[in-house]
């Protein structure tokens, strides 16, 4: 499940939403599911410390009643400092950071000390020969002075993490010199991020409701291929891929990468790598809400089933295959029941 983005019951949607999350743990509890995962925008990030902090302990509650091991990514949305930047005036007493949000997200990830906390690392599925390893898009300080235009070490719009993708140095060294080189041998390897990568061309054009986008038009819209305001990213994003692919290309064992972020199903093979995204668990935003309903798929209906939206991944390292159960709604056109690696 990613992208629930709860905001205090704001909407019916988003109380809805939590209602799906206990749905799930209860399936992951009853059939005793190896993780659960949760691909990041837990909370929307659009409220003071205080009650961010509240929607944040709603969502980890929901997936601690799975009794299973959980991992909660990162997402653009699961700090408040859009909140605090846009809205609440630049006062950072109101901001929630990294340290204070992992403290109450930790689960069963694996991750290295790293200083802007950071929420990557590992994890190995026990009694299995599934890798997983989780990647951060957002990985940069809480407050960020020495990036701004102007550097004048005062605070500025573009201090704040929200909008902005960045990997550390660290991170991308701990990739490519740490996660990979120790996988365990025999090991496949499932990629984890709540964004995809940059310079990936063979997406679905899922926006085009009247082909109104080329495919590379929808390609350089994706947040990860923002040249315009985050090139630092852009560039980071592609060496993340850059790595993946050598990695490939050297050990043939990567299952595939999933992210969430777009709220969108979609898929791309690029490389023999199979990327994923997946649909938003809140049911008014994204594909199949009605604002915008696409004639060509059924509409999500908090009324029913459609209102949930999580998958079930089927893993098995041995025949190499991946078969995809969704629960709920799903982009008929571009969700992908399965795929061999």
């Amino acid at each position: 499940m990613a992208d629930t983005h709860i905001d205090s019951y704001q909407t019916p949607a988003s109380a809805e939403v939590l209602h799906s999350m206990m749905l799930m743990s209860d399936y992951a509890k009853k059939y005793g599911v190896d993780l659960m995962i949760h691909g990041g925008d837990l909370n929307d990030g659009a409220k003071p410390h205080d009650l961010s902090k509240i929607d944040i302990q709603l969502g980890v509650d929901a997936m601690k009643l799975g009794q299973r091991p959980y991992i909660i990514l990162q997402g653009n949305h699961d700090d408040n400092s859009g909140y605090v930047r846009d809205q609440a005036g630049y006062q950072l007493d109101q901001l929630m950071t990294n340290e204070e949000a992992w403290c109450l997200r930790a689960g069963a990830l694996n991750r290295p000390d790293n200083g802007n906390n950071a929420v990557y690392g590992t994890y190995n599925i026990p009694n299995s020969q599934v890798t997983i390893i989780v990647l951060d898009g957002f990985d940069q300080p809480d407050i960020e002075t020495r990036r701004t235009t102007l550097g004048d070490g005062n605070v500025h719009f573009d201090s704040f993490r929200h909008g902005y993708s960045r990997y550390s140095d660290q991170q991308l060294n701990w990739l490519k010199n740490e996660a990979l080189p120790h996988v365990p041998e025999g090991n496949k390897v499932l990629f984890l991020n709540h964004i995809a990568l940059g310079g990936i061309k063979t997406w679905q054009n899922t926006w085009s409701k009247e082909n109104q986008l080329s495919i590379d038009e929808y390609a350089r819209n994706l947040f990860e291929n923002n040249v315009v305001t985050n090139r630092p990213g852009f560039i980071e994003n592609q060496q993340v891929l850059k790595d993946i692919i050598n990695y490939q290309n050297a050990t043939h064992n990567v299952i595939s990468y999933i992210s969430g972020h777009t709220h969108q199903d979609n898929q791309a093979l690029y490389h023999g790598i199979q990327f994923v995204t997946t649909t938003c668990a809140i049911a008014d935003r994204g594909d199949g809400s009605e604002k915008n309903f696409n004639p060509q798929n059924s509409a999500r209906n908090l009324t029913d089933l459609t209102g949930n939206a999580w998958s079930i991944f089927r893993i098995s390292a041995h025949s190499g295959e991946v078969v995809q159960f969704r629960f709920g709604w799903k982009n008929d056109r571009y969700f992908l029941p399965g795929w061999h690696f």
